[in-house]
C-alpha cells in the first residue's frame, strides 16, 4: 500500500506541475484528487465484498465497477494538462455523464472477461454441481461474446462478417448443423 499511496502523490505532483504551467492547476488538481478518492473507495468495496464472501447484485457490481475500472481517472489525469482542460470539462466530467459510464462499463467488463479467473473458477470447481455440459454452453456465451465483438467490431450487426465462423462450425460438425447451414449458402 505505501508503495502505491506513493505512486499516486508522485503522479498527482507531476500533474499539479504541468497544471500549474498551463495555469489550470487551481480546478484540475480538485478533481484529480476525487478521481483517485473514489478510485480508493471503489476498491475498498471490492475488498470488503471479497472477505465477507458478499456476491453483489449486477447493479452493485456495475456501479462500482464503473468507478474501478480506472476510466474516470484516466479520463480526468488525461486532460488535465493541454488546451482541453478546462474548468467546464472538468465539472462536466465530475457529473459522470453516460458517455463515461458506458466507457467506464465496458473496460470494466472487458477487463473482467479478459481475466477469465472468475469463470475458470466457477466452471472447474463447479460449487453449484450444475452438470458440466450446462456450465461448457454458460462459458460458451461468454466465447461467443468474445468474437463477436473482439477488435472493437460488432459482428452482431454486421452478420456478414460472421459468415466465415458459421461456414467453418458447418464443416467441422459435418452436416449437424444443416439447418444452420442452409442459411449460409
Amino acid at each position: 500500500m505505501k508503495a502505491a499511496f506513493e505512486a499516486v502523490i508522485q503522479a498527482c505532483n507531476e500533474i499539479d506541475m504541468v497544471a500549474a504551467k498551463e495555469g489550470t492547476s487551481n480546478f484540475v488538481m480538485p478533481h484529480v484528487k476525487q478521481a483517485f478518492i473514489n478510485l480508493a473507495e471503489a476498491y475498498l468495496m471490492e475488498a470488503k465484498w471479497c472477505s465477507e464472501k458478499y456476491v453483489p447484485s449486477y447493479e452493485e457490481y456495475k456501479n462500482n465497477g464503473v468507478v474501478s475500472s480506472f476510466g474516470p481517472l484516466q479520463i480526468t489525469s488525461f486532460l488535465g494538462p493541454g488546451n482541453l482542460a478546462t474548468e467546464e470539462v472538468f465539472d462536466w466530467i465530475s457529473t459522470n455523464p453516460k458517455i463515461i459510464e458506458a466507457v467506464s462499463l465496458i473496460g470494466r467488463l472487458m477487463d473482467d472477461v479478459a481475466t477469465h479467473e472468475d469463470i475458470n473458477e466457477e466452471h472447474l470447481n463447479n460449487p453449484y454441481d450444475i452438470p458440466k455440459s450446462l456450465l461448457d454452453y454458460v462459458v460458451n456465451w461468454a466465447r461467443v461474446s468474445e468474437v463477436v465483438y473482439e477488435n472493437l467490431q460488432d459482428r452482431f450487426t454486421n452478420g456478414e462478417s460472421l459468415k466465415h465462423y458459421i461456414v467453418v462450425l458447418c464443416a467441422k460438425f459435418d452436416g449437424d448443423m444443416d439447418i444452420l447451414c442452409l442459411f449460409m449458402d
